[in-house]
């Protein structure tokens, strides 16, 4: 994944090592673990975001509150956040354009995005992101 870095792994436990595709064992997949059989690993873009919707859904968040706290580097209190290995080497290489998706690229999905249009009828058109 471009958003890691060399060696660094996705899993949430250090000592966790991914195994390789053609070793994995479908066992050790959260699907089967919380029950779910004959249930594989996430393979497309719409369902690797699926089950980042869901869990962002399933911990009380939204996705504006989720990206809010990826992003953000500060406490109210204007403390530093401590930040895991792995969140801080994600941000880095995207925020400094080593990533696939740069930052250009979001901000022009937003831009055009239909749900992010007001009607045009409204006083506000001009405006953008009112």
């Amino acid at each position: 994944d471009e958003n890691l870095a060399p060696g660094s792994s996705p899993f949430p436990f250090p000592s966790a090592e991914r195994p390789s595709k053609r070793h994995r064992n479908t066992t050790n997949t959260p699907a089967s673990v919380s029950g779910s059989s004959k249930r594989r690993s996430p393979r497309t873009n719409t369902q690797k975001l699926e089950l980042v919707l869901e869990s962002i859904q399933e911990q009380g968040s939204t996705l504006g509150g989720f990206s809010y706290n990826v992003f953000r580097a500060k406490d109210d209190q204007g403390s530093e956040i401590h930040r895991t290995q792995t969140h801080s080497q994600m941000v880095s290489i995207f925020l400094a354009g080593r990533a696939n998706e740069t930052v250009a690229d979001v901000i022009s999905e937003w831009m055009i995005h239909p749900d992010g249009r007001i009607p045009s009828s409204s006083p506000n058109v001009d405006l953008m992101f009112s």
